[in-house]
């Protein structure tokens, strides 16, 4: 626990270097190559989790290892996952939508004149209250703590609260960095189309801000086109889980508060 605090990691991740130590220090990196990423995916997770389990059966049987088996065997595991992953998400999509979208945006951009840094893209996320993530350290005890239970915070996604964000954040954002960079005051907002984003969202921009044209992806196509999906909200909650711990882990060092009380 000591060193995942000490190096920003998981501790199932530290458990994984350390019985693997042998291997990790035969590994020779490619020509070029002088550091080993620290970019972690949700696939990366999963394979390391099956890679791990993979090499106790392997350590059961007696097999013997060198040191380019378990790095196949990890490059196999990553890509059955990916393939996974992406097979579920075009599953639940509707493709061709999301084909002809593409093809009428950038129609569109180029009609009108839109340069890149005039088009953005905004999405809403749900954080949970008082949640511990499911493969910690923490003990029973404190999982059947009050407030522990899951209860995602309901009534924050509303469509009046999405145009009060519009008009109070995006907007004046927006039209700060046109500004700024001395670009025209143009732009072209891409969102998603659940109910909480109003279908007369354009309409109701400020009058300060009718330069925004607002534009939403077809229905069934966020999987496949909504860049926020693309790994920056899960990032996002991965950065807000690690500072919550990180505060909750000082705060019980400086005080003599528990994690109950905290």
């Amino acid at each position: 626990m000591d060193l995942a605090r000490q190096y920003d990691r998981t501790a199932s991740t530290v458990c994984i270097i350390l019985k693997q130590k042998e291997l990790i220090k035969a590994i020779k990196p490619a020509n070029g190559i002088k550091i080993i990423s620290k970019l972690l995916t949700s696939a990366h997770e999963e394979m390391e989790k099956l890679l791990l389990v993979w090499l106790n059966e392997k350590q059961l049987t007696g097999d013997t290892m060198t040191e380019s088996i378990p790095c196949e065997k990890a490059k196999d595991i990553y890509m059955d996952l990916v393939q996974k992953m992406h097979g579920e998400a075009a599953a639940s999509s509707d493709v061709k939508a999301a084909e002809e979208f593409v093809k009428s945006f950038a129609e569109l951009v180029e009609a009108d004149g839109y340069v890149a840094q005039q088009v953005f893209n905004c999405d809403e996320t749900g954080l949970f209250w008082k949640n511990m993530p499911r493969r910690t350290y923490i003990m029973t005890e404190e999982k059947s703590l009050p407030g522990y239970v899951e209860s995602k915070l309901k009534g924050v996604g509303h469509q009046e609260k999405f145009v009060l964000y519009v008009n109070t954040v995006v907007g004046p954002t927006i039209k700060n960095y046109l500004t700024t960079n001395n670009l025209a005051l143009k732009a072209l907002l891409v969102l998603d189309n659940p109910p909480v984003h109003s279908p007369t969202l354009t309409d109701d921009i400020y009058k300060k801000f009718k330069f925004i044209w607002v534009l939403f992806f077809p229905l069934n196509t966020t999987p496949i086109l909504q860049p926020m999906d693309q790994q920056v909200i899960s990032n996002f909650k991965k950065l807000f889980t690690k500072h919550l711990f990180k505060h909750c882990s000082e705060v019980m060092e400086a005080t003599n508060l528990t994690l109950q009380e905290f």
